[in-house]
């Protein structure tokens, strides 16, 4: 049973428990005036009536706002036929039904003035026919504030399922956003290897095809690399390790006729920095071979800087015509390892 089926069923019950009361009212009215047939059924039929719209106003709190107007007008008559054909049987007390409905089908403003003006009625209306004031018709007004209290919790619940619902989308629409965003950087790194080494390899057959052989055989290795972490990926398994992508970006930098140059300490990053940096490594890598005619870049990465300690991690590919050499990042990060 879902949340919202149980809220339904409390409400049914609280509107039930109250048509209880209504049976047990009309139940009297048998017992004492069975000896006047005639009255009796009227009686008998005016609750019926009034039993009739309670239940369709209280269980349809959804219907339009003159329709919920129109039935508590039609109960409001029938308590006041009630109170002209037995006035010595209470019948004012019917109210509280009045002020269930008010409480339930009602926003809470316009229940508290209705909810005060059905108590204040049905006050005037016993000391109009009994000439005198039953000041325990205010415990009505606390029937009223637990239909309120009710109508306010069914509201509120449903729109916590619907946010539920909001935020359930949004995280599979974000989750397709990242996919697509790691399957991009995947596939733009590994097609850019398998590019630049068959390049290679057609320019070397000609006049050294061992090595171009070789060439191929690193581009077959590409393509079952780039194949098992598109794999890997798809089941949420990849984890980029800034070793593995140091190795890739030397191999994928030599194949480009670039000479790499790396320096790695052996202490190792936390998990989230070594991550991120490998993303970045892979990044950056990929724009050199893209834009290879341009200055080679260097990427440095400062442990002091990053709250990682003193120690310093240098990256340097030199290959270009005129030796410049160009930042391309910087990837800092708190002593956590958070993005700031």
């Amino acid at each position: 049973m879902t949340r919202a089926q149980l809220i339904r069923r409390w409400w049914v019950a609280f509107v039930l428990a109250w048509l209880v009361v209504l049976v047990v009212i009309a139940a009297q009215i048998v017992e004492r005036h069975a000896d006047r047939p005639g009255r009796l059924a009227l009686a008998l039929l005016g609750i019926v009536v009034f039993g009739a719209q309670y239940l369709e106003a209280s269980l349809r709190p959804e219907a339009p706002t003159w329709s919920k107007i129109g039935r508590l007008a039609a109960m409001l008559l029938a308590v006041a036929f009630e109170c002209l054909l037995l006035p010595g049987e209470g019948m004012w007390w019917l109210s509280q039904h009045l002020v269930i409905v008010a409480g339930l089908v009602f926003s809470p403003r316009l229940a508290t003035v209705l909810i005060l003006g059905l108590v204040g009625g049905a006050m005037g209306t016993a000391w109009l026919v009994s000439g005198r004031v039953d000041p325990m018709m205010l415990i009505e007004l606390a029937f009223g504030a637990s239909a309120v209290a009710l109508r306010q919790l069914t509201l509120t619940l449903e729109e916590l399922r619907r946010a539920r619902e909001q935020l359930a989308h949004l995280a599979v629409a974000e989750e397709r956003l990242r996919f697509s965003r790691d399957l991009h950087d995947l596939l733009g790194h590994s097609l850019s290897v398998i590019a630049i080494k068959s390049e290679l390899a057609g320019k070397l057959l000609p006049a050294r095809p061992e090595e171009a052989r070789r060439q191929i055989h690193d581009v077959q290795q590409s393509a079952r690399e780039a194949l098992r972490e598109v794999r890997a990926t798809v089941a949420g398994y990849r984890q980029p390790t800034l070793q593995s992508e140091l190795e890739g970006a030397r191999q994928l930098l030599e194949g480009a006729g670039i000479t790499p140059e790396v320096e790695l300490d052996s202490e190792p990053l936390p998990l989230a920095v070594d991550n991120l940096l490998a993303l970045a490594v892979r990044e950056g890598v990929t724009n050199v071979i893209r834009h290879r005619r341009a200055p080679v870049p260097d990427l440095d990465q400062d442990r002091a800087d990053a709250g990682l300690g003193p120690r310093r991690r240098r990256w340097a590919a030199r290959g270009s015509a005129d030796g410049s050499r160009h930042g391309i990042a910087r990837a800092q990060r708190t002593r956590k390892g958070a993005p700031r």
